[in-house]
């Protein structure tokens, strides 16, 4: 992928608008080639790609003869059960034991309490607020639309940051470790 998501969020209308038909045209051109190459990896599965199996989710079936077999399987049960009765009117009890057999065990009830926090609990998380000591702003030199060469004075807006720390090494004055 030639453009990421942060050049994608720059790509506003009025930046659209800016552009001469040659960069629009460029910049349609790496969308495109964009698209094609994302739909090609959502449509990787293990038997065309190098993907294994075991990447499959869990719900595929490989051919629809699985499925049909599992299908035929489980209405010839339920007749094989329908047909050991030798009386044709069957009693709710019968009825209901011919269900319970046939039907899937349903998964118990919820437990009380979920895994992990729970709601409403007392939350845990940085105290320290550590001084800002410098920006560094990384201006692009390069257009990711149109691949032009970006001036110095060009439009900029800043859409994302983050924070770094950095760790200095430990120096030695007077016998004592400083920072």
């Amino acid at each position: 992928m030639t453009i990421s998501k942060h050049d994608l969020a720059q790509f506003d209308d009025a930046y659209v608008d800016s552009l001469s038909d040659g960069q629009r045209h460029k910049l349609c051109c790496r969308l495109r080639d964009d698209l094609i190459e994302a739909y090609d990896r959502l449509n990787q599965n293990p038997s065309n790609s190098s993907r294994p199996p075991s990447s499959q989710p869990p719900w595929f079936f490989p051919a629809d003869a699985a499925k049909d077999e599992v299908e035929d399987k489980e209405s010839g049960e339920v007749e094989e059960l329908l047909k050991d009765e030798s009386d044709d009117s069957l009693t709710c009890d019968e009825l209901s034991e011919i269900e319970e057999q046939t039907t899937p065990d349903k998964p118990s009830k919820d437990p009380k309490r979920k895994a992990g926090k729970q709601k409403g609990a007392q939350g845990y998380g940085r105290t320290q607020q550590l001084p800002v000591t410098g920006i560094k702003i990384h201006r692009a030199s390069i257009c990711s639309g149109c691949s032009e060469k970006l001036d110095e004075d060009a439009h900029f807006v800043a859409r994302f940051g983050h924070y770094v720390l950095d760790i200095e090494p430990l120096a030695k004055v007077n016998e004592t470790w400083v920072y």
